[in-house]
């Protein structure tokens, strides 16, 4: 994940973390990266009072699995329709 979309999740968090709530979601068409695991366990150390959550493809797949009756074959992984993180970055 490049820097820019980790600083808009860090300020979604801030924002967020000022309600004081006991747990926080981040989901996202994708799983982490090995880099991207340790950058979002420093974001847990720094709010230790807020269980975060990293909820990537793999539940959103099941939760669109289980929600979504979309037309023409249901839900397609971003990575099937030709998304990909090098895609992303081009951006």
């Amino acid at each position: 994940m490049d820097p820019s979309p980790r600083r808009q999740i860090e300020k979604s968090l801030a924002t967020a973390a000022q309600h004081k709530p006991i747990a926080w979601r981040l989901i996202l068409p994708l799983e982490h990266t090995p880099p991207e695991k340790a950058w979002f366990d420093e974001l847990q150390a720094q709010y230790p009072k807020i269980l975060l959550a990293w909820q990537g493809i793999d539940w959103l797949d099941e939760q669109l699995a289980r929600h979504v009756q979309a037309p023409g074959g249901g839900w397609r992984r971003p990575r099937e329709r030709g998304w990909s993180r090098s895609a992303r970055s081009r951006r």
